[in-house]
């Protein structure tokens, strides 16, 4: 269900995510039963996530924040916490997590 939610609908005025007028809202579903490391998650066009991090900055950062993921992503490491930070810096975001 919250997949389907908007960040800029009901997420902000349920969770308080516009506390911070001057940031966009966004939110974050994943679900960790279809991660798959090794075929990758599907995100859009040719592109695949091969970790739940490379999916998380798809999903709160289209495809510009996937594209700063990708090499950490591909060797299906971690990114570093400055990169992880950078997804942060312009938004709030409510992550949603599943298994």
């Amino acid at each position: 269900m919250a997949g389907g939610w908007k960040g800029g609908t009901i997420c902000p005025t349920a969770w308080a995510l516009d506390s911070e007028p001057d940031k966009e809202s966004r939110v974050a579903v994943l679900d960790g039963e279809k991660s798959n490391p090794t075929g990758g998650v599907f995100l859009e066009a040719d592109a695949r996530g091969y970790t739940l991090w490379g999916e998380l900055a798809f999903r709160l950062g289209g495809m510009h924040a996937f594209h700063a993921f990708v090499d950490s992503d591909r060797q299906r490491k971690a990114p570093s916490p400055a990169r992880i930070r950078e997804l942060f810096e312009d938004c709030t975001a409510l992550i949603l997590v599943d298994r």
